[in-house]
């Protein structure tokens, strides 16, 4: 997470968060995306071929924006859920994931898989 300083023009880390559960490497976060109405959002994981589902927390990223140092701040993200893009039987290696989408009326979440040749809807 960051926050943009205006008097320097500059993009400041205000700590990091992790695209999936603990413990796992090489996600390959691509794209994000928010629901059009819940606080919601929407991470495709590229070389895992999954969907990290996070809550946002509007106060959290509202104090983030407001400043002071970034060990006083929490996430604004907080993971639920990470969902396959493919089969469990299909070669994970086989398939990289690319754009990820929200309807607008916040119904359907879409992404393509690359290698499994298919649009995953949910």
């Amino acid at each position: 997470q960051f926050r943009y300083d205006p008097e320097a023009g500059k993009l400041e880390a205000m700590g990091s968060i992790k695209s999936g559960p603990e413990g796992r490497k090489a996600l390959g976060p691509r794209y994000i995306e928010f629901h059009p109405t819940l606080p919601i959002c929407y991470v495709v994981n590229e070389l895992s071929s999954e969907v990290a589902v996070f809550e946002f927390d509007m106060d959290a990223a509202r104090e983030i924006v407001e400043g002071g140092s970034e060990a006083s701040h929490a996430p604004a993200l907080r993971l639920l859920q990470t969902i396959r893009t493919i089969p469990d039987a299909f070669p994970g290696d086989m398939n990289t994931c690319g754009r990820i989408a929200a309807h607008c009326s916040g119904r359907y979440v879409l992404v393509s898989n690359r290698g499994h040749n298919s649009i995953a809807v949910f």
